[in-house]
């Protein structure tokens, strides 16, 4: 497995600064089981041996872009951010099993030697955009105004509803 995620800041024109990191998240894994022919009592006992191998991926990501600006006018502070988002998530899991194969040494568990063989596999994938937005104004740092505006799409959604739109605004002093 290996996770993790890099990212970079950029200042320029003295009050614009834009940020942007990629992660991600990469895992493989696969399992093998055999289950042989025993008798050990009369009720513990298992006359079919079965081999299983069992083989897992996941690959997920995330980038994400931010546009800050920063400023200070006299009394008034203005900060404005723009961002977007967009992450994806994978799954996909293959699993193959088949009867009566051979307990000859470890090395002869292939799922050819047997009978009864079976394949089922299975996965997810989805998709996560995101734009948004915030403005933050204060005056002589005592009354404050926040607007934000943001935009989530997923493709776990129906295209009717893939989107959802949250705007706020807050005040204080």
């Amino acid at each position: 497995r290996l996770t993790g995620t890099v990212y970079a800041d950029l200042k320029f024109a003295k009050h614009f600064t834009f940020h942007s990191s990629v992660g991600g998240d990469f895992g493989q894994n696969e399992v093998r089981n055999y289950n042989p022919v025993y008798v050990a009592t009369l009720i513990q006992r298992n006359s079919t041996s079965k081999l299983s191998l069992t083989d897992g991926r996941t690959r997920n990501w995330i980038v994400e872009n931010t546009l800050t600006y920063d400023n200070r006018f006299g009394d008034h502070t203005v900060k404005v951010l723009l961002g977007q988002g967009a992450q994806s998530y994978s799954y996909r899991q293959s699993t193959a099993t088949a009867e009566n194969v051979p307990n000859n040494s470890e090395g002869d568990y292939y799922l050819s030697l047997g009978t009864n063989r079976n394949i089922t596999d299975f996965g997810s994938l989805s998709k996560v955009a995101s734009y948004f937005g915030r403005v933050n104004y204060s005056f002589q740092n005592k009354y404050l105004v926040t607007g934000t505006m943001r935009a989530d799409g997923s493709s776990k959604f129906s295209e009717d509803n893939r989107w959802g739109y949250f705007p706020s605004i807050g005040l204080g002093w």
